[in-house]
């Protein structure tokens, strides 16, 4: 996904192409229960979606040795799948009471 720097009055800054089209897809990243993290890419905050979201994590590279299945390796992935799992699962759940909750009203 990708935007591009589009012209347009200042003062409706919050009613831009590029600000509404931020706001969808954000809407469709959070409601899509396949989709676990989503990265601006944005070097700093300065930027649409830096203002449009603000609960960024920080990021950081590194390396494991993976030669001969090390432990470490070995552990750190059943952690990050057990992680994964347990995100989908709460996403799904949330999205099975908020529809509970809608069907009520």
């Amino acid at each position: 996904m990708f935007d591009w720097k589009i012209t347009y009055d200042e003062t409706n800054g919050d009613c831009s192409p590029g600000m509404l089209l931020a706001q969808d897809y954000t809407a469709a990243f959070l409601s899509d229960i396949a989709i676990d993290l989503a990265d601006s890419c944005a070097a700093d905050d300065s930027g649409l979606l830096g203002t449009l979201w603000a609960d960024r994590r920080s990021m950081a590279d590194f390396v494991l040795d993976t030669r001969g299945n090390s432990t470490l390796f070995l552990g750190l992935a059943g952690v990050e799948k057990c992680r994964v799992k347990a995100r989908r699962l709460a996403k799904k759940s949330i999205s099975f009471v908020g529809d509970k909750l809608r069907r009520k009203r």
